[in-house]
């Protein structure tokens, strides 16, 4: 059965790194939340509507294709803003699409502390695959102006019977909290 594979954080916690590790050891793909932003940044201003409209859209159209081609797994990264009830529409509305297209669903928050997360905004990979980051002190800014406005930690039970793993990656590499996710959901036996 597909398999959607949801990493959930604030910025700069990891999730495309980690989702690098899954996507070399699961052989899904990944689709990173960048990689549909920082075609549209030279465009559109990150707060407009268009750009707004345009990156749901989009977004939505690659899943359907994917669902349509029958893509065995797709990992995919989003910053969840809990107190933005745009961002948590769109999220369960991509549920509700690979649910209603018998994908299996899995969820990963990564959590780390800020100052973790602060190192973590100027790592080489992060730069080499995220354009928009690529200007150190913007991007350090944004990071901060979200930490100070956007709640971006789920509280309990929000995904309710999901399959759902929390993880906090301060100490661990992106290697290791991938293999901790494909343990937690048994993958291995999946793939």
């Amino acid at each position: 059965m597909p398999k959607f594979i949801i990493i959930l954080g604030p910025p700069a916690v990891g999730k495309m790194t980690v989702g690098q590790e899954l996507a070399k050891i699961t052989n899904f793909k990944l689709f990173h939340n960048h990689l549909i932003i920082d075609a549209l940044l030279p465009l559109f201003d990150f707060e407009s509507i268009n750009f707004k409209v345009l990156v749901h859209e989009f977004r939505t159209r690659v899943f359907e294709e994917a669902i349509a081609a029958k893509v065995d797994g797709i990992i995919f990264t989003y910053v969840l803003a809990i107190n933005k009830q745009s961002s948590v529409k769109q999220l369960f509305q991509w549920i509700q699409l690979f649910q209603e297209n018998e994908v299996e669903i899995y969820i990963i928050e990564l959590q780390a502390n800020l100052e973790e997360r602060l190192q973590r905004n100027e790592t080489a990979n992060r730069l080499n695959h995220k354009q928009s980051k690529r200007n150190i002190e913007l991007s350090r800014y944004i990071l901060l102006k979200n930490e100070d406005e956007l709640i971006m930690q789920s509280p309990e039970s929000f995904f309710g019977s999901l399959p759902y793993l929390k993880i906090i990656t301060d100490d661990l590499s992106s290697n290791e909290t991938a293999k901790i996710i494909i343990e937690h959901f048994n993958l291995f036996k999946q793939l």
